[in-house]
Protein backbone atom coordinates (compact mmCIF):
# COMPACT_ATOMS: atom_id res chain seq x y z
CA UNK A 1 0.00 0.00 0.00
CA UNK A 2 1.42 3.34 -0.92
CA UNK A 3 0.16 7.36 -0.61
CA UNK A 4 1.49 10.23 -2.57
CA UNK A 5 1.15 13.81 -0.66
CA UNK A 6 1.80 17.30 -2.28
CA UNK A 7 3.12 20.21 -0.75
CA UNK A 8 2.74 23.73 -2.35
CA UNK A 9 5.36 26.68 -1.46
CA UNK A 10 5.70 29.95 -2.91
CA UNK A 11 9.59 30.54 -3.56
CA UNK A 12 10.40 33.78 -1.70
CA UNK A 13 12.84 35.08 0.54
CA UNK A 14 13.14 38.55 1.82
CA UNK A 15 10.72 40.07 -0.78
CA UNK A 16 6.70 40.35 0.15
CA UNK A 17 4.65 38.49 -2.04
CA UNK A 18 1.37 39.93 -2.59
CA UNK A 19 -1.73 38.95 -5.22
CA UNK A 20 0.80 36.20 -6.85
CA UNK A 21 3.20 39.29 -7.53
CA UNK A 22 6.51 39.82 -5.22
CA UNK A 23 9.33 42.55 -5.58
CA UNK A 24 13.05 42.67 -5.07
CA UNK A 25 14.99 46.11 -5.47
CA UNK A 26 18.70 46.90 -5.79
CA UNK A 27 20.09 50.09 -5.18
CA UNK A 28 24.15 51.47 -5.23
CA UNK A 29 25.97 55.14 -6.01
CA UNK A 30 28.32 55.75 -8.49
CA UNK A 31 31.57 54.16 -8.58
CA UNK A 32 33.89 57.62 -8.47
CA UNK A 33 37.72 57.21 -9.20
CA UNK A 34 38.29 60.43 -7.32
CA UNK A 35 38.64 61.76 -4.04
CA UNK A 36 35.04 63.04 -2.12
CA UNK A 37 34.90 66.63 -1.26
CA UNK A 38 32.60 66.04 0.92
CA UNK A 39 31.17 62.73 2.92
CA UNK A 40 28.02 63.13 4.29
CA UNK A 41 27.62 62.36 8.22
CA UNK A 42 25.72 59.32 8.54
CA UNK A 43 22.99 61.07 10.89
CA UNK A 44 22.52 63.29 7.83
CA UNK A 45 21.56 60.18 5.65
CA UNK A 46 18.49 59.69 4.53
CA UNK A 47 16.33 56.78 5.79
CA UNK A 48 15.75 55.37 1.79
CA UNK A 49 19.68 55.07 1.30
CA UNK A 50 21.19 54.31 5.13
CA UNK A 51 21.07 50.35 4.10
CA UNK A 52 23.44 51.24 1.23
CA UNK A 53 25.56 53.91 2.77
CA UNK A 54 26.46 57.51 3.51
CA UNK A 55 26.39 59.55 0.82
CA UNK A 56 30.31 61.11 -1.13
CA UNK A 57 29.55 64.41 -3.02
CA UNK A 58 32.18 65.17 -5.69
CA UNK A 59 32.98 68.33 -7.55
CA UNK A 60 30.99 68.45 -10.72
CA UNK A 61 31.98 68.53 -14.36
CA UNK A 62 32.45 64.82 -13.55
CA UNK A 63 31.36 61.86 -16.00
CA UNK A 64 30.91 58.29 -14.04
CA UNK A 65 29.44 55.26 -13.79
CA UNK A 66 27.71 52.43 -11.80
CA UNK A 67 26.14 49.10 -11.63
CA UNK A 68 23.16 47.03 -10.48
CA UNK A 69 22.50 43.37 -10.39
CA UNK A 70 19.90 41.94 -13.49
CA UNK A 71 17.00 40.38 -12.43
CA UNK A 72 17.86 36.56 -11.46
CA UNK A 73 15.04 34.53 -14.00
CA UNK A 74 15.27 31.82 -11.26
CA UNK A 75 12.81 33.93 -8.70
CA UNK A 76 9.91 33.54 -11.38
CA UNK A 77 8.47 36.10 -14.47
CA UNK A 78 9.35 39.33 -14.80
CA UNK A 79 6.30 41.36 -15.09
CA UNK A 80 7.78 44.94 -14.57
CA UNK A 81 10.97 47.25 -14.34
CA UNK A 82 11.40 50.67 -13.07
CA UNK A 83 14.10 52.66 -12.54
CA UNK A 84 14.91 55.62 -10.53
CA UNK A 85 18.09 58.07 -10.29
CA UNK A 86 18.45 59.88 -6.79
CA UNK A 87 20.87 63.24 -7.05
CA UNK A 88 21.98 65.52 -4.06
CA UNK A 89 24.07 68.71 -4.59
CA UNK A 90 25.75 71.01 -2.90
CA UNK A 91 26.43 75.07 -3.81
CA UNK A 92 28.83 77.62 -1.79
CA UNK A 93 30.57 80.53 -3.19
CA UNK A 94 29.83 84.73 -3.37
CA UNK A 95 28.52 87.58 -5.08
CA UNK A 96 29.75 91.15 -5.44
CA UNK A 97 28.49 94.47 -6.72
CA UNK A 98 31.15 95.56 -8.50
CA UNK A 99 29.18 99.05 -9.51
CA UNK A 100 30.75 102.34 -7.46
CA UNK A 101 27.60 104.29 -7.92
CA UNK A 102 24.45 102.26 -7.74
CA UNK A 103 23.14 99.66 -5.20
CA UNK A 104 22.21 96.54 -6.52
CA UNK A 105 19.95 93.71 -5.76
CA UNK A 106 20.41 90.66 -7.12
CA UNK A 107 19.26 87.24 -6.87
CA UNK A 108 21.50 84.54 -7.59
CA UNK A 109 20.99 80.88 -8.54
CA UNK A 110 23.35 77.88 -8.82
CA UNK A 111 21.99 74.80 -10.91
CA UNK A 112 23.58 71.43 -11.63
CA UNK A 113 22.84 69.43 -15.03
CA UNK A 114 22.46 65.72 -15.06
CA UNK A 115 22.70 63.79 -17.96
CA UNK A 116 21.84 60.28 -17.24
CA UNK A 117 21.06 56.82 -18.35
CA UNK A 118 20.19 53.29 -16.94
CA UNK A 119 20.46 50.27 -19.86
CA UNK A 120 19.51 53.41 -22.34
CA UNK A 121 16.76 54.09 -20.63
CA UNK A 122 16.97 57.91 -20.03
CA UNK A 123 16.93 59.53 -16.20
CA UNK A 124 18.96 62.83 -17.02
CA UNK A 125 17.36 65.74 -14.53
CA UNK A 126 18.76 69.04 -16.57
CA UNK A 127 18.91 72.66 -14.34
CA UNK A 128 17.94 71.41 -11.23
CA UNK A 129 18.58 74.26 -8.31
CA UNK A 130 20.76 73.83 -5.17
CA UNK A 131 21.33 76.73 -4.15
CA UNK A 132 19.10 80.25 -4.57
CA UNK A 133 19.18 83.67 -3.11
CA UNK A 134 18.36 87.14 -3.49
CA UNK A 135 20.22 90.01 -1.65
CA UNK A 136 20.84 93.34 -1.63
CA UNK A 137 24.21 94.86 -2.33
CA UNK A 138 26.12 98.25 -1.58
CA UNK A 139 28.12 100.20 -3.72
CA UNK A 140 31.12 98.59 -4.52
CA UNK A 141 34.31 100.03 -1.86
CA UNK A 142 38.01 98.80 -2.74
CA UNK A 143 39.22 99.79 0.38
CA UNK A 144 36.37 97.63 2.11
CA UNK A 145 34.95 95.02 -0.79
CA UNK A 146 31.62 93.93 0.31
CA UNK A 147 30.86 89.87 -0.08
CA UNK A 148 28.15 88.13 0.34
CA UNK A 149 29.37 84.63 0.95
CA UNK A 150 26.60 81.93 0.49
CA UNK A 151 26.14 78.10 1.11
CA UNK A 152 26.43 75.56 1.40
CA UNK A 153 23.64 74.70 0.88
CA UNK A 154 21.76 71.37 0.16
CA UNK A 155 19.10 70.42 -2.23
CA UNK A 156 18.28 67.16 -3.50
CA UNK A 157 16.12 65.53 -6.38
CA UNK A 158 15.00 62.21 -8.15
CA UNK A 159 12.91 61.06 -11.09
CA UNK A 160 11.88 57.49 -11.67
CA UNK A 161 11.28 55.74 -15.52
CA UNK A 162 9.19 52.93 -16.38
CA UNK A 163 10.81 50.54 -18.71
CA UNK A 164 9.40 48.69 -21.37
CA UNK A 165 12.05 46.28 -22.95
CA UNK A 166 12.97 44.04 -20.27
CA UNK A 167 15.75 42.09 -21.89
CA UNK A 168 19.04 44.03 -20.80
CA UNK A 169 17.67 44.03 -17.19
CA UNK A 170 17.51 39.70 -16.82
CA UNK A 171 20.41 37.60 -16.03
CA UNK A 172 23.17 36.84 -13.92
CA UNK A 173 25.61 39.55 -14.88
CA UNK A 174 24.74 43.79 -14.08
CA UNK A 175 23.21 46.92 -15.80
CA UNK A 176 25.30 49.69 -16.37
CA UNK A 177 24.19 53.41 -15.40
CA UNK A 178 26.02 56.41 -16.61
CA UNK A 179 25.88 59.91 -15.10
CA UNK A 180 27.53 63.42 -16.18
CA UNK A 181 27.03 66.02 -13.75
CA UNK A 182 27.70 70.12 -14.83
CA UNK A 183 27.29 72.71 -12.75
CA UNK A 184 26.93 76.36 -13.26
CA UNK A 185 25.47 79.60 -11.88
CA UNK A 186 24.29 82.84 -12.68
CA UNK A 187 22.80 86.31 -12.10
CA UNK A 188 19.04 86.52 -12.67
CA UNK A 189 18.31 89.93 -11.87
CA UNK A 190 20.40 93.17 -11.32
CA UNK A 191 21.82 95.85 -13.21
CA UNK A 192 24.32 93.50 -14.51
CA UNK A 193 27.58 94.91 -12.26
CA UNK A 194 27.38 91.69 -10.07
CA UNK A 195 30.16 88.92 -10.19
CA UNK A 196 29.43 85.70 -8.42
CA UNK A 197 31.83 82.97 -7.59
CA UNK A 198 30.59 79.40 -6.96
CA UNK A 199 31.69 75.44 -6.70
CA UNK A 200 29.03 72.82 -6.71
CA UNK A 201 29.66 69.40 -5.90
CA UNK A 202 26.96 66.78 -6.24
CA UNK A 203 26.05 62.73 -5.13
CA UNK A 204 24.29 59.96 -7.49
CA UNK A 205 22.90 56.65 -6.80
CA UNK A 206 21.18 54.77 -8.84
CA UNK A 207 18.05 51.58 -7.92
CA UNK A 208 16.12 49.25 -9.94
CA UNK A 209 12.78 47.94 -8.87
CA UNK A 210 11.95 44.35 -10.22
CA UNK A 211 8.07 43.41 -10.14
CA UNK A 212 7.69 39.42 -11.18
CA UNK A 213 5.44 36.51 -10.56
CA UNK A 214 7.53 34.13 -8.29
CA UNK A 215 8.07 30.16 -9.31
CA UNK A 216 6.21 27.79 -7.39
CA UNK A 217 8.05 24.73 -6.19
CA UNK A 218 6.04 21.37 -5.58
CA UNK A 219 6.68 18.95 -3.27
CA UNK A 220 5.95 15.71 -1.86
CA UNK A 221 6.41 12.01 -0.72
CA UNK A 222 6.02 8.59 -1.97
CA UNK A 223 5.65 6.09 1.13
CA UNK A 224 4.60 3.08 1.62
CA UNK A 225 1.23 3.43 4.16
CA UNK A 226 2.32 -0.01 5.94
CA UNK A 227 -0.30 0.87 9.23
CA UNK A 228 -2.67 1.47 6.19
CA UNK A 229 -4.06 4.56 8.42
CA UNK A 230 -4.08 6.88 5.60
CA UNK A 231 -1.37 9.33 7.14
CA UNK A 232 2.18 9.19 6.28
CA UNK A 233 3.92 8.15 10.16
CA UNK A 234 7.51 7.72 10.90
CA UNK A 235 7.08 4.19 10.71
CA UNK A 236 6.21 4.30 7.22
CA UNK A 237 8.86 3.34 4.94
CA UNK A 238 9.88 5.81 1.88
CA UNK A 239 9.83 4.52 -1.50
CA UNK A 240 12.49 5.53 -3.84
CA UNK A 241 13.32 5.22 -7.46
CA UNK A 242 9.40 5.86 -8.07
CA UNK A 243 8.83 7.95 -11.07
CA UNK A 244 6.83 10.95 -10.92
CA UNK A 245 5.42 13.26 -13.65
CA UNK A 246 4.57 16.87 -14.01
CA UNK A 247 2.52 18.77 -16.73
CA UNK A 248 1.70 22.01 -16.44
CA UNK A 249 -0.85 24.31 -19.23
CA UNK A 250 -0.91 28.22 -19.14
CA UNK A 251 2.58 28.02 -19.93
CA UNK A 252 2.92 24.87 -20.93
CA UNK A 253 5.93 22.94 -18.99
CA UNK A 254 6.45 19.09 -18.75
CA UNK A 255 9.08 17.23 -16.57
CA UNK A 256 9.87 13.49 -14.77
CA UNK A 257 11.51 12.93 -11.57
CA UNK A 258 12.47 10.08 -9.54
CA UNK A 259 12.12 9.93 -5.53
CA UNK A 260 15.12 10.31 -3.73
CA UNK A 261 15.42 7.42 -1.28
CA UNK A 262 13.89 8.97 1.71
CA UNK A 263 10.66 9.18 -0.84
CA UNK A 264 10.69 12.92 -1.30
CA UNK A 265 10.72 14.81 -4.70
CA UNK A 266 10.46 18.07 -6.20
CA UNK A 267 9.57 19.97 -9.18
CA UNK A 268 10.69 23.96 -9.34
CA UNK A 269 10.61 26.91 -11.57
CA UNK A 270 6.85 26.66 -12.09
CA UNK A 271 5.03 29.84 -13.21
CA UNK A 272 2.36 30.65 -10.58
CA UNK A 273 -1.58 30.37 -11.80
CA UNK A 274 -0.35 27.39 -14.58
CA UNK A 275 -2.69 24.61 -14.58
CA UNK A 276 -0.96 21.45 -13.55
CA UNK A 277 -0.63 17.59 -12.56
CA UNK A 278 1.24 15.34 -10.65
CA UNK A 279 0.84 11.41 -11.25
CA UNK A 280 3.22 8.70 -9.78
CA UNK A 281 3.51 5.69 -12.18
CA UNK A 282 2.80 2.70 -9.62
CA UNK A 283 5.40 0.75 -9.09
CA UNK A 284 6.04 -2.72 -8.22
CA UNK A 285 4.81 -4.87 -5.76
CA UNK A 286 2.58 -2.25 -4.27
CA UNK A 287 -1.61 -1.39 -4.54
CA UNK A 288 -3.02 1.91 -4.33
CA UNK A 289 -3.51 3.37 -1.16
CA UNK A 290 -5.03 6.86 -0.53
CA UNK A 291 -3.97 10.05 -2.67
CA UNK A 292 -3.36 13.36 -0.49
CA UNK A 293 -3.54 16.00 -2.75
CA UNK A 294 -2.03 18.36 0.02
CA UNK A 295 -2.88 22.56 -0.06
CA UNK A 296 -4.28 23.78 -2.95
CA UNK A 297 -4.78 20.54 -4.48
CA UNK A 298 -7.46 18.01 -5.41
CA UNK A 299 -7.40 14.27 -6.90
CA UNK A 300 -10.21 12.69 -8.79
CA UNK A 301 -7.96 9.45 -9.78
CA UNK A 302 -5.60 7.00 -7.96
CA UNK A 303 -1.68 8.41 -8.26
CA UNK A 304 -2.94 11.92 -9.95
CA UNK A 305 -3.25 15.68 -8.25
CA UNK A 306 -4.08 18.49 -10.00
CA UNK A 307 -3.85 22.00 -9.04
CA UNK A 308 -3.76 25.30 -9.82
Amino acid sequence: MKKIEVLLCLIFAMWASVANAATVTYSAPLQMTAAPSYSEPAANTPDFWKDVGTRDFYDTNFSERGILPQFNPALGTLTGVSVSLYVAGRGQGYVINRSRRVEDTVTYRAIINISAEIAGVDVSIPGWTVATDTVSLPIYDSANPYYHYWGPTQNETSTTAVVANFTPFIGAGTVAFNVNALGNSSAISGTGNTGIAFSTSAWAGARVTYTYAPFVRISGTVYHDKDANGTMGPADPRIGGVTITLACTNPTLNATTTTAADGSYSFGGIAAGSNCTVTETQPAGYINASTNPGTGGSSSADNVITFT
